[in-house]
């Protein structure tokens, strides 16, 4: 098939749109001047869109002026050429792109907009993009293109982590919980992932996570496809085992259980034993292809009691009772003198030794709170008899009074006076103590006075002086030219004031005044009229006027002609300075220098400046130095020196010199410094100014083959083939055309396995079977076959066939070898896991009856016989063990009438009647006695009495039972049901 090279291009860019969302599309446009396209790149993330532009441009006149690159961008379609109104109308801006340097080039810029400008998320159409170049070369022309985005890949910009995979599922399973067999996929690429998503791939059961950008839910993220998902794709199952301790329900006795089910796609091992104080754990183990959730091994000891029968017929607690007496009951509680009581529950305590219920010890008897009746409250008097200490012993008490007159105690001197008492303890009934008696109840001794308590000269002034009188006032005076010694005063009169104080006299006890000494004066004060005045004090004070003082001065410069023709340098002159009176400050001080009589100036020739000096003195700073700048720039640069093409650039400075003759300064030669590099082109400016047209792109072309061809894309086992283009890229580092990176187009399918050449090489080796294991336990194995109870197991194996329709090696049907004993169980196993519940015992009852003429009637009761179940270990069965009793019950006496007296108890000797020995009198035996048995067997009838004697009359009983309701005479067996 012919190909033009317009066609090439076009399929070229199909490729690009579909690996890398590149779009080289030209909208509607004319007049188009030189050679300029646009072509665009996008990136989805989130709600933003970033669309990158590249301009490349070519056949710009060589003189063309001020050109720049503008661009546009807006959804407005053109239809035609570019519209300007239009354009203005929809509100597109224009933009600088930047100034363009040579005839031939490219320049790129992104525009971020948002998702609504492509008409809403997941279109594939964006805004326009409109170049263009106005330049000025003697006439305003230029040449522009425009784009469109479309075609646009919103998935451009996910990127997919390392860590990522996807649970695939095969089989045909309409629902992830169906899937019996997952396989691990590592997709590389948003492309891989999308290649599972949906009903279209392997009806949509693939579990894939959230992809945000792409998938953001997820697909099949449900919380069983996160236990697929976090298990490595297999097929998650749970397994929970229950323990239940045993215990007693009222009298009876259930023993420990346990509830280990056997789970699909797991094998269980247990250890251990179920039974009272052991410890039994079980723990799960994954098949191939399966994984357990969450817990796996399950531990429990079990409770050591109750661990029999016998456990749970526990005795009633018994309830004690316990008192205390006393006065104080504080540390059993907020308890008030007198009796607490309390009462408590003693309980029964299983004795393990023992194998029976004991009292515990009275230590472990719990007790309830300490409680106080009313009535167990001592009363006062009570508590008065019981509780209260011995009275105290009186305390001594004193008394002191202090004054400066104590007359109306006695005749006593000013001081202290003092007494002694004592006071009683009394009993207060309501606080239950013993306190002190009121203090009116004081028996107290006489005052009395020593001489220590006589009050000192000092004591009495403390506490007896009158009140100090006022202090009297008094007055002084000074005067003179010089008052410093009493303070800041000007000379004239001064004057003070003062108090003299009254002061107390120990020896006549009485205030008087102070020495003249001791007063205390304010400070000098001067009053305004007390000043001298000016002329007071100049002849009171004022000394001597002083002798005129000689003075000199001088001036130097550089200009002294406003003191008269003087050259540059130092001029002097001379005079006398008199003294003046001052009255303000009351001296003589030297006259205004206004005043001073001075001398004509001179200048001495040493006085005058030479060159030298004038330079120093007078000469202006020197000018700073006149600084000048060069430059150049271009791509070859190397006639100035070793520079890279850009800019270089050199400074100098021209300085200023001094001219003794003219006395100024002038300008010297300039002083260049070396050439320096200003700036290096960057390498896009050097590609705009210096580089060579691009060369056309390489052809490319490639094939791969292979089973798994899924890091290409969704393609099936076989061979897959692409085509491309190399173009050439500019290296900014190398500064030189380079070919760049690979641009492909898709893969292909170019033709697929048969499923035998699948097979054949796609296929990988058989995996080994799977081991499988399993175990049985249990009282009764029979279903497996001839196996004592305890455990039994066997082995087996699942192994792999190949699935022509899945492409895979998949587990085919389990194959089990013979169950085989593992284990048997002990003697104790057996009773604690397999014994049926214990039979009810044989109960035999045995009615008895006994006639005696002695008492004078019948006594009839019944015996009770045991016969109980026994465990026999050796046959593993329950047998009668050996019988108990006998238990007497519902023993009862009838009276005989006279008649049955008169008829049962008499005995014939020849011809008379006589009472029988040891017999009631009066009461005849006639013949032999019949005997009444003390046990009758079934079927019989005879009687045994006490005395051993056969009754005549074998119907007697019946005669004397009728009242008792006694029917048989045979012993009866009852059994009841066993209630386990």
């Amino acid at each position: 098939m012919h190909v033009t090279l317009a066609r090439f291009r076009t399929m070229l860019m199909a490729l690009l749109v579909v690996m890398t969302g590149m779009v080289v599309l030209a909208g509607p446009a004319s007049a188009h001047q030189g050679t300029i396209s646009v072509s665009s790149k996008t990136c989805v993330t989130g709600s933003s869109v970033q669309v990158t532009y590249k301009v490349t441009w070519a056949n710009v006149p060589a003189n063309a002026q001020d050109t720049h690159i503008y661009s546009k961008t807006g959804t407005t379609t053109f239809n035609s050429a570019w519209d300007d109104s239009k354009a203005a109308a929809a509100g597109w801006a224009t933009t600088d792109r930047g100034a363009v340097g040579s005839a031939s080039g490219e320049r790129s810029w992104t525009v971020t907009l948002n998702k609504s400008q492509f008409g809403g998320t997941g279109s594939a159409n964006g805004p326009w993009e409109y170049a263009y170049f106005p330049w000025t070369n003697g006439t305003t022309s230029s040449m522009y293109h425009d784009t469109r985005v479309e075609g646009m890949d919103w998935n451009a910009c996910v990127s997919i982590p390392e860590d990522f995979y996807i649970c695939h599922a095969t089989g045909n399973a309409t629902s992830p919980e169906g899937v019996t067999n997952w396989v691990t996929n590592w997709p590389s690429d948003s492309g891989q992932v999308s290649g599972h998503v949906g009903a279209g791939h392997q009806n949509g059961l693939d579990i894939i996570p959230p992809v945000p950008g792409l998938l953001p839910n997820g697909q099949n993220w449900t919380a069983y496809g996160q236990n697929v998902h976090s298990l490595g794709c297999q097929v998650p199952v749970s397994v929970n085992v229950t323990f239940t301790d045993q215990s007693c329900q009222g009298t009876t006795y259930v023993p420990p259980a346990m509830n280990a089910p056997t789970v699909e796609g797991t094998t269980k091992q247990v250890t251990g034993s179920v039974a009272p104080g052991q410890s039994v754990t079980v723990t799960y183990s994954a098949k191939n292809g399966y994984g357990i959730i969450g817990q796996s091994s399950f531990s429990h000891t079990f409770l050591a009691l109750p661990s029999s029968a016998a456990y749970c017929d526990r005795p009633t607690d018994q309830v004690v009772h316990d008192s205390k007496e006393g006065c104080s009951l504080v540390q059993y509680g907020d308890f008030q003198p007198g009796i607490i009581r309390r009462t408590g529950v003693r309980e029964y305590v299983w004795n393990a030794n023992q194998n029976q219920w004991v009292l515990e010890a009275e230590s472990g008897i719990s007790w309830n709170a300490w409680t106080q009746a009313t009535g167990d409250v001592y009363s006062n008097q009570q508590y008065f008899s019981t509780c209260a200490p011995a009275q105290p012993e009186p305390v001594k008490v004193d008394d002191t009074k202090d004054g400066c007159d104590l007359s109306q105690y006695g005749e006593f001197d000013a001081g202290v006076i003092r007494r002694s008492g004592v006071r009683e303890y009394v009993w207060n009934l309501q606080a239950r103590a013993w306190e002190l008696e009121p203090a009116s109840g004081i028996a107290w001794g006489p005052w009395t006075q020593t001489a220590g308590d006589v009050y000192t000269d000092t004591e009495y002034f403390e506490e007896c002086a009158p009140g100090q009188p006022e202090p009297k006032p008094v007055t002084d005076t000074e005067q003179g030219c010089d008052l410093s010694a009493y303070g800041d005063f000007e000379a004239g009169v001064i004057g003070r004031t003062g108090e003299q104080e009254y002061v107390w006299n120990a020896t006549s006890r009485a205030w008087e005044l102070e020495p003249a000494a001791a007063i205390a004066w304010n400070p000098w004060t001067q009053a305004a009229g007390d000043a001298w005045d000016d002329s007071e004090y100049f002849a009171e004070c004022a000394p001597d006027q002083p002798q005129p003082e000689p003075v000199s001065d001088a001036k130097d410069g550089c200009d002294l002609s406003y003191y008269g023709d003087f050259d540059a340098g130092v001029i002097r002159r001379t005079g006398l300075q008199d003294y003046v009176w001052d009255a303000a400050s009351r001296d003589w001080v030297l006259e205004d220098t206004s005043l001073i009589s001075w001398n004509a100036w001179t200048q001495s020739a040493d006085d005058v400046y030479t060159d030298a000096e004038y330079f120093t003195e007078c000469a202006p700073e020197q000018p700073k130095d006149k600084s000048t700048h060069q430059d150049k720039d271009g791509c070859d640069l190397s006639y100035y020196g070793d520079f890279q093409p850009g800019a270089i650039e050199r400074d100098g400075v021209q300085a200023y010199l001094w001219n003794a003759a003219t006395r100024q300064w002038e300008l010297g030669q300039v002083a260049w410094g070396p050439w320096t590099q200003a700036s290096s082109y960057s390498d896009e400016e050097y590609q705009q100014l210096c580089a060579p047209g691009q060369p056309d792109a390489e052809p490319l072309s490639d094939s791969a083959e292979g089973c798994d061809l899924s890091q290409y894309g969704d393609f099936e086992a076989g061979v897959i083939g692409r085509t491309g283009e190399q173009p050439y890229v500019w290296d900014l580092v190398d500064r030189q055309w380079e070919l760049g990176d690979e641009i492909w187009g898709d893969w292909s399918q170019t033709s697929s396995y048969t499923d035998e050449e699948f097979y054949e090489l796609c296929a990988p080796g058989q995996p080994d079977a799977e081991p499988l294991s399993d175990s049985a336990e249990g009282c009764d194995l029979s279903q497996y076959g001839d196996f004592e109870a305890g455990v039994i197991g066997r082995t087996g194996e699942q192994p792999y066939v190949w699935d022509l329709v899945d492409r895979q090696w998949e587990l085919g049907d389990e194959i089990w070898g013979d169950w085989s004993q593992t284990s048997s169980y002990t003697d104790e196993e057996f009773y604690e896991l397999c014994a049926t519940g214990q039979p009810e015992p044989i109960v035999r009852e045995v009615a008895g009856v006994q006639a005696s003429c002695r008492i004078g009637g019948v006594t009839t009761w019944v015996d009770t016989y045991t016969t109980p179940y026994v465990w026999n270990s050796e046959t593993r069965a329950w047998e009668l063990g050996e019988e108990t009793g006998p238990v007497r019950s519902d023993e009862q006496f009838t009276q005989y009438t006279d008649a049955q007296l008169a008829r049962l108890c008499t005995e014939v000797k020849g011809e008379q009647e006589e009472p029988m020995q040891n017999e009631q009198p009066g009461i005849e035996v006639k013949g032999e006695q019949a005997a009444v048995p003390t046990e009758v067997a079934a079927g019989e009838s005879g009687l045994a009495g006490p005395l051993g004697v056969v009754h005549r009359n074998p119907l007697w009983l019946l005669a004397i039972g009728g009242g008792l309701g006694l029917i048989g005479f045979a012993g009866s067996r009852r059994r009841k049901v066993a209630d386990r």
